[in-house]
C-alpha cells in the first residue's frame, strides 16, 4: 500500500503562512458558533488544538476582534460576539456579575458543572476571575433567577431543586410518571447499547432522567425473532398506541440506534416530531452530519454527536507539538471493511495537511491472520477483546515460553511482518485506529525490546476502562456527555449548548498515559 504523503513546496509554504491565520480565525469562530460557545479557550489551548504557533493564533484573534466577532479585554476571557448574541443577552448590562454568570452558564453547557453537583466556593471564582465576593453572589442570584442554580444549605447547586415526592403505594406506580421513549431498530441493537463503547452513554442518559423523576421506555422500529421484544411496543402502530396512552406524560423520543431505521431515518424523525416533545437523535458515530434542522425542518429536533474532527486534530497536533514529522497509521484487516476506519484515515491525513509544518502520514497493511483471532468468540466485545488477545499471544508464550528473548523476538518479527516494517521504517509514532489495536502494538513493541515512548510513540482513539490498564495515550470521545446532554434536552432544566440547527456536541479529551514522547533524533 502506497504511503500518504503531505508535503509542500517552499513557495506554497510561504503562501500558506500568509493566509494561515485567516483560516485559523475562520475555524475557531465557526467551531465556537457550532458549539454555542460564549467564550473562547485560552490562547495556549487554542494553539494546541489547531496546531499553530502563538503568533499565528494571536493574529487570528486580532482579526476576529477587528471583524467584530470577538471581544478581547486584558485579564478576561475572549467573548464570542455576533452569532452568540443570544447567549450574552440574558445578563447584558449587569457588569462583572453578568460576565461571571455567563462564564458559569458556559461551564454548564460544556458539562464541567453538572446537574446536582455543588459549584466551587465563592472564593474560587473571586480568585480565578479577579472579582469581589459581592460580585460572585450577584452572579449566583442571576443564575438562580433563571432556574439554573438553587441553594442547598450553604452551597449553590447546579440545576433546579428536585421536587419532594411523598412515598405512597399506588396501584400503577409508573402510570403518572413523565416518560421518554428510547427507539432502536430491533432487540439486537438494544443489546448493543450495553457494549463497552455505548454503555457509558446509555447509563448517563437513563441516570439523569431517573434523577429528574422520568422513566425510559424501550420501543423498536422493526420486529425480530427475539421473544423479549414482544413485551415492548414495535413499529409505528405500537409506538403510536403507547404515545396516545401516555397522553400529557409523554416527554419525547430519543433515537439511540439508527442502523435498521435507515434509509427512512428522516421519515422516522419527521413522524415523531409531530407529537408534543422533542426528538433527539444520538448520532454516536457521526453518520449523517447533514441531518440537522435545516434538513429535517423541525424546531423540536436535536442531533447529538461527538466531534470526531476535533478528536483527530487533538491527536495529530499533540504529536506535532512534540516534534513528530512522520507518523504511521496501520490498516488492520480486522477493521478495514468498516466505513469508520477509512473515514478516520481521511480525517488524519486532512488534519496533518492543515498543520503549518508538513507531516507525512504513512500507511502499512496488516494482513496477518493473527489479527482475526477471536472474531466470533463471543458476542460481548469486552470478552472478545481479551479472547483475541489471549489467543494471539498464547501462540507466542506457548512454544517459546522456555526460549530466550532472542527466540521470542525472532518469532514476533516473523509472524508480524507489518510491525517489523513499521519499526524498521522512518516513522517515529504510531497512530492506532482504536485502543484494542494499540494494546497489541504496545505488547509487541515491549516484547521485542523496544521502549514506549523512547523508541516509538503510540497514540490511539477510544478510552475503554478494561483497556486502561495499558499505559497508552488515548483520545476519549466522551460519549457519556452525549447521554448527559440528550437527557437534559427532555428535562429542560439547563442549557445544553445546541446551535441554531439543533446540533449538540461533546468535546473530546486527550488522556495522557505517557506513551507519547519526543522522537529519537537518529530515527
Amino acid at each position: 500500500m502506497r504511503p500518504f504523503q503531505i508535503s509542500e513546496t517552499s513557495s506554497k509554504g510561504k503562501y500558506m503562512s500568509r493566509i494561515l491565520f485567516r483560516e485559523v480565525a475562520k475555524r475557531v469562530y465557526e467551531s465556537a458558533r457550532e458549539n454555542g460557545l460564549a467564550f473562547l479557550d485560552p490562547v495556549a489551548i487554542l494553539c494546541a488544538r489547531e496546531g499553530v504557533s502563538t503568533a499565528t493564533m494571536l493574529r487570528a484573534v486580532h482579526l476576529l476582534r477587528d471583524q467584530g466577532k470577538l471581544r478581547v479585554s486584558p485579564g478576561q476571557r475572549m467573548q464570542v460576539l455576533g452569532a452568540n448574541a443570544s447567549l450574552v443577552s440574558p445578563h447584558a448590562g449587569r457588569g462583572s456579575a453578568g460576565s461571571l454568570a455567563l462564564l458559569i452558564e458556559q461551564g454548564m453547557r460544556e458539562g464541567r458543572y453538572r446537574v446536582g453537583d455543588p459549584l466551587p466556593k465563592a472564593r474560587y471564582f473571586s480568585t480565578t476571575q479577579a472579582v469581589s465576593y459581592n460580585t460572585v453572589c450577584a452572579a449566583m442570584r442571576l443564575l438562580a433567577a433563571k432556574g439554573l442554580l438553587h441553594k442547598r444549605g450553604k452551597h449553590w447547586v447546579v440545576g433546579a431543586p428536585l421536587r419532594e415526592r411523598r412515598v405512597r403505594v399506588r396501584e400503577t406506580p409508573s402510570a403518572n410518571m413523565p416518560s421518554v421513549l428510547l427507539l432502536v431498530g430491533h432487540y439486537d441493537r438494544w443489546k448493543n447499547l450495553f457494549s463497552e463503547h455505548l454503555f457509558p452513554m446509555l447509563d448517563e442518559f437513563t441516570g439523569q432522567l431517573y434523577r429528574a423523576g422520568m422513566r425510559v421506555i424501550p420501543v423498536f422500529g422493526h420486529g425480530s425473532d427475539s421473544p423479549v421484544q414482544t413485551c415492548f411496543p414495535t413499529g409505528r402502530a405500537g409506538i403510536l398506541d403507547l404515545i396516545n396512552s401516555l397522553g400529557s406524560y409523554y416527554r419525547g423520543t430519543c433515537i439511540a440506534q439508527h442502523y435498521e431505521l435507515s434509509p427512512d431515518l428522516k421519515d422516522w424523525i419527521d413522524w415523531l416530531a409531530q407529537f408534543n416533545g422533542p426528538v433527539v437523535w444520538i448520532d454516536f458515530d457521526n453518520a449523517h452530519p447533514d441531518y440537522d434542522r435545516g434538513t429535517i425542518g423541525r424546531r423540536t429536533y436535536y442531533r447529538c454527536s461527538p466531534d470526531e474532527n476535533q478528536m483527530v486534530r487533538l491527536a495529530v497536533s499533540h504529536l506535532a507539538t512534540l516534534g513528530h514529522r512522520r507518523i504511521v497509521y496501520p490498516r488492520c484487516v480486522r477493521f478495514g471493511r468498516f466505513d469508520w476506519e477509512q473515514d478516520r484515515l481521511r480525517k488524519i491525513t486532512d488534519a496533518a495537511g492543515a498543520l503549518p509544518s508538513p507531516i507525512r502520514v504513512d500507511t502499512v497493511a496488516q494482513n496477518e491472520t493473527h489479527w482475526m483471532e477471536g472474531l466470533e468468540a463471543d458476542e460481548d466485545p469486552r470478552v472478545k477483546w481479551f479472547v483475541a488477545y489471549n489467543l494471539m499471544f498464547a501462540r507466542i508464550a506457548g512454544p517459546h515460553a522456555g526460549g530466550s528473548s532472542g527466540d521470542v523476538r525472532s518469532f514476533l518479527h516473523r509472524e508480524f511482518a507489518s510491525m517489523r516494517a513499521i519499526v524498521d521504517g522512518p516513522a517515529t509514532a504510531i497512530i492506532a485506529a482504536n485502543q484494542w489495536l494499540a494494546m497489541h502494538y504496545y505488547t509487541w513493541l515491549t516484547m521485542t525490546g523496544m521502549n514506549v515512548p523512547r523508541d516509538m510513540s503510540l497514540i490511539a482513539f477510544d478510552n475503554y476502562s478494561p483497556l486502561s490498564l495499558y499505559p497508552i495515550t488515548t483520545l476519549d470521545l466522551r460519549l457519556e456527555d452525549l447521554g448527559y446532554k440528550a437527557a437534559h434536552v427532555f428535562v429542560g432544566d439547563i442549557p445544553v449548548g445546541s446551535d441554531r440547527r439543533g446540533n449538540v456536541r461533546c468535546t473530546p479529551v486527550l488522556v495522557d498515559r505517557g506513551s507519547v514522547g519526543r522522537p529519537r533524533r537518529e530515527r
